[in-house]
């Protein structure tokens, strides 16, 4: 489950959307007040050991940039 949390520098709860840097589930937001950038739905810390741990997530990932960012996955694999 996801958290929704207001800016961790200023607390502030004002924020633009990135949609251009973000990627399902998780978005990506520029606070309004300080122009901060950050991840403003974070899941707790036990579900991301228990689902986002990087052993299990990992071909995933690399399904997605081999697919949708092969600039990306060429750098990477450089």
């Amino acid at each position: 489950m996801s958290v929704s949390r207001n800016c961790p520098s200023c607390e502030g709860s004002r924020q633009k959307n990135l949609d251009h840097y973000s990627r399902p589930p998780w978005n990506i937001v520029q606070c309004d007040d300080c122009r901060f950038v950050y991840l403003a739905n974070p899941v707790d810390y036990s579900e991301l050991e228990k689902n986002y741990a990087w052993e299990k997530s990992i071909k995933t990932e690399w399904a997605y940039r081999q697919k949708d960012r092969p600039l990306v996955d060429g750098f990477s694999k450089a």
